[in-house]
């Protein structure tokens, strides 16, 4: 049990990873690094990277047989520890 919520909890750590390095690319070819002007849409670009990162952690948890209440608690703690550190490293709550 704890071994298969391990296992979730580290794929929603790779998906996340991948996830920022694709906004970090969307993000540079969209233009919105360039000035400063364009953080409101900067931020909405991650919110939605966010909600689409929901998609593949719920497939995974059907997956694993793992859509219970451990599973989806891993599923969102992971997800938002994740997210916060990185949008603390982005300096959105500023």
């Amino acid at each position: 049990m704890k071994n298969i919520i391990l296992k979730i909890a580290l794929v929603n750590v790779l998906i996340a990873i991948l996830l920022l390095i694709l906004f970090y690319f969307s993000a540079f070819l969209s233009g919105y690094g360039s000035n400063a002007s364009y953080l409101p849409q900067e931020k909405k670009l991650f919110v939605k990277f966010i909600i689409f990162h929901f998609v593949p952690a719920v497939f995974f948890l059907y997956r694993y047989k793992q859509f219970n209440l451990a599973g989806i608690c891993t599923m969102i703690l992971t997800i938002a520890v994740m997210y916060l550190l990185a949008a603390w490293q982005f300096e959105y709550f500023s």
